[in-house]
């Protein structure tokens, strides 16, 4: 982790840490917490900031008391000592899943703006004014498990968790890449049973009634979220590749 002077300015959320070591606490949890990216110092508490949703930091000096946390890939085993961090010198720098470079407002300020960048196996989509990467991903053979296994899988490779379509045309392209890995899996695999593979696990729970989803990603927006009126309370839901919308199953 990087120290310097400045503070988050332009974000969508954020966890709040209280403990008694509070600032000890929130760096060694950014340094362990792989979608982490910054921390910025309160006065009686920290904010923690993952990757997708801190898009600027406003650079400051010493006489503000205002303190952040950058999470930095340095390969030497030396930390770098310069005049500027976190970037020293440098007018950009890339990390594994995001880069960080130096922009200024029209009126002057300086500030650090932080910038997706998608693994191999995913795709930048745009959630209003926020930025995400969606991997579409397939169980090992014999390719179809539960909702569990489903979130399970979506929390390897550094990533965050299960999903679900943030807009029907979220939804569209999904269902588009989903019927690609498909076939992939078809040629990969001929003796793959593909028929028990049609749907795609998605992010929620639905409330009784079944015409709303309960999600546990905070990228998603609440009133897209409306699923077919014969699910049953409690189901989980998937997206059916062949037709749109979201079903419940068990």
């Amino acid at each position: 982790m990087i120290l310097t002077w400045g503070e988050p300015a332009n974000y969508n959320s954020c966890e709040y840490i209280s403990t008694d070591d509070f600032w000890d606490q929130c760096l060694k949890q950014c340094k362990v917490e792989a979608d982490c990216v910054l921390v910025a110092k309160l006065e009686t508490s920290c904010q923690l900031f993952r990757r997708g949703v801190v898009l600027t930091v406003r650079k400051m000096n010493s006489s503000s008391g205002k303190i952040v946390g950058f999470k930095r890939t340095i390969e030497s085993e030396f930390c770098p000592v310069g005049d500027d961090p976190p970037l020293f010198g440098e007018d950009n720098v890339i990390e594994p899943y995001y880069s960080i470079n130096v922009t200024t407002s029209q009126d002057g300020i300086p500030f650090w703006q932080f910038n997706i960048k998608c693994g191999n196996d995913s795709w930048l989509a745009f959630r209003g004014n926020q930025s995400v990467c969606i991997s579409v991903r397939a169980f090992p053979s014999p390719y179809c498990e539960n909702y569990e296994a489903a979130r399970n899988i979506c929390l390897e490779n550094n990533g965050i968790g299960i999903t679900n379509s943030y807009s029907d045309i979220e939804e569209l392209d999904i269902r588009n890449r989903w019927t690609n890995s498909l076939q992939e899996i078809a040629v990969s695999d001929p003796n793959a049973r593909i028929q028990k593979t049609l749907d795609l696990w998605a992010d929620g729970i639905c409330s009784p009634g079944g015409k709303n989803c309960n999600v546990t990603d905070n990228t998603l927006q609440s009133g897209f979220n409306v699923i077919k009126d014969y699910a049953k309370d409690k189901r989980c839901v998937f997206i059916s590749p062949s037709k749109a919308g979201k079903y419940s199953a068990e």
